[in-house]
């Protein structure tokens, strides 16, 4: 868990979350930083993102030293009143975090109408959604670029030729699929469409991966994810591919002493770029 937390310090996402909540009212409630630590290690160790699995992670499953190094809040395991409390408090910060990176608010505890859900999914992938959207996607590829960062900085990448493989896979939801009537509690997302005709809902990720066109390469580097776009299904795939295949040149040995990279986003590389981190026209 320390190795997390050190990671996902060092991508600067915690800073910019905990920046834009030190401008609301009211109480600090619970570490945000504590919140996203504990879906990090939650899906790590459990390839589970569900809030409860990161919540028992970070309350129950650190070592008294780290706790204490780390300042997580605690409780008695045998209170039940006190776990729901603390519970309350991690949800209430997980919940105030998504209502500030939403791009659009909407009721996510219950099933909207067919046509409401269409409204919310047209939005999310519209133009004017289109600066927050790619904002969460600058977020997320400085967690995933981080760990490529350092393994250039520990020169795990020597071997690498530069071979990338661009893959589209399936992220299958836990909500269930839209109806005639009710849309998915997750209104973006949609069918993902396998090889062979199988069929799986949720979204898309479009991932770069370091590849080897050559095998007797294979297994002198690690096969890391260098960048990332998770989108819903059949939507702006050009697109998307275009950014994780070149965001390769923002990681080099160079880039890799950067404590706070900037990651460039789909929506500013010109189609007719061949380098994503050049500004736009």
């Amino acid at each position: 868990m320390r190795k997390l937390h050190l990671v996902l310090r060092r991508s600067g996402i915690v800073e910019e979350v905990e920046e834009r909540f030190a401008t609301l009212p009211g109480p600090r409630g619970y570490p945000l930083g504590l919140v996203l630590l504990g879906l990090v290690c939650a899906c790590y160790e459990k390839a589970s993102t569900n809030l409860d699995d990161a919540f028992e992670t970070i309350t129950f499953g650190v070592s008294d030293r780290l706790r204490t190094e780390l300042g997580v809040p605690t409780c008695d395991i045998e209170d039940q009143d006190a776990v729901n409390a603390l519970y309350n408090r991690f949800h209430r910060a997980w919940s105030r975090l998504v209502r500030i990176l939403d791009p659009v608010p909407h009721e996510r505890r219950s099933r909207l109408t067919r046509a409401e859900g269409r409204r919310v999914a047209d939005t999310w992938n519209g133009p004017a959604c289109g600066p927050a959207v790619r904002r969460l996607e600058e977020l997320a590829n400085r967690l995933v670029t981080t760990p490529v960062r350092i393994a250039f900085a520990k020169g795990l990448m020597r071997h690498w030729h530069g071979d990338i493989a661009i893959d589209t896979t399936a992220v299958p939801s836990w909500a269930r699929p839209h109806t005639r009537k009710r849309s998915s509690l997750e209104a973006s997302a949609n069918w993902h469409y396998k090889g062979g005709g199988d069929r799986e809902f949720g979204y898309s990720a479009t991932l770069a991966i370091a590849a080897h066109a050559d095998p007797a390469r294979a297994g002198r580097y690690p096969q890391l994810t260098l960048g990332m776009v998770l989108h819903t299904p059949q939507k702006d795939m050009g697109r998307h591919a275009h950014y994780v295949s070149m965001i390769l040149s923002c990681l080099t040995p160079t880039c890799a002493a950067s404590p706070q990279p900037t990651v460039p986003t789909p929506s500013s590389i010109p189609r007719t770029s061949t380098n994503p981190c050049a500004p736009s026209a």
